[in-house]
């Protein structure tokens, strides 16, 4: 008798079986696929708390629209980072402390969010573009997406380190050029975007309205002077390209 009820139950015990086999093929999987320069980060507070790093908050920009209300903040290390999980850290902290930003008209708090975390006090404020890591969320973000630059941050840990990459021994080389012609990396690359700056603001009053002529004569200014240091200096015509790589990276 048990035998003839297990036979009568074993197509449903089948069914069973397959239906269960079925759902486990079709569960999703986790996408991998991210860049490790760019990506989606969950926030773990307790993380936050074990490997953020000190910092100052230089400069915060609200504006607003009918649809969107957007918060900049500018913030610079006052220690040096040596891995991608501090930066994250760090830069999430600064979200988590404010993502809830209050002041705008029509909306109360941010819809749209972008942090920029710098490496000093003189590029949060004067080098807008040399970020070390950047967070950003939108409206659609269901986390914050971050991005960090790994150049500059191998430089910041590449010099506390005994192995030298292959940007470091270019590093070295191009210090020891410098060196030969009475120059200093991170001198020579603040005069050089000193002397870009001031041709900028020549081209400012000679062409107000910043149109095409404004940058083709900024442009005209700059290769003049730079024409002017390759002779002074005796000068690589790819000297300019490596200072400003190298000197982005390693000079704060």
């Amino acid at each position: 008798m048990k035998n003839e009820t297990m036979k009568k139950n074993l197509p449903f015990l089948i069914l069973s079986l397959l239906l269960v086999f079925s759902n486990c093929k079709n569960d999703p999987k986790v996408d991998k696929s991210l860049s490790t320069s760019t990506k989606p980060l969950a926030i773990d507070t307790q993380a936050i708390n074990k490997k953020s790093l000190t910092y100052k908050v230089q400069n915060k920009k609200k504006s607003e629209t009918n649809s969107k209300a957007q918060l900049k903040i500018y913030a610079y290390l006052t220690i040096e980072a040596t891995t991608k999980e501090e930066l994250e850290s760090t830069i999430n902290e600064i979200y988590i402390d404010n993502k809830n930003e209050s002041g705008y008209k029509n909306f109360t708090s941010p819809t749209v969010i972008a942090i920029y975390l710098f490496t000093s006090e003189n590029k949060a404020k004067e080098m807008p573009d040399q970020w070390i890591a950047m967070l950003s969320k939108g409206p659609s973000d269901n986390q914050p997406r971050i991005s960090i630059d790994d150049l500059k941050l191998k430089s910041q840990s590449g010099l506390t380190d005994n192995n030298k990459s292959k940007d470091e021994i270019e590093l070295e080389n191009l210090t020891k050029y410098l060196q030969q012609r009475g120059l200093e990396l991170c001198t020579f690359y603040k005069q050089l975007g000193n002397m870009e700056l001031e041709c900028i603001h020549k081209a400012d009053k000679k062409y107000p309205d910043f149109g095409v002529k404004h940058g083709d004569y900024s442009e005209k200014l700059m290769d003049e002077e730079r024409a002017k240091m390759k002779r002074k200096y005796k000068l690589s015509d790819d000297t300019f390209v490596n200072v400003s790589v190298f000197g982005s990276s390693y000079c704060k």
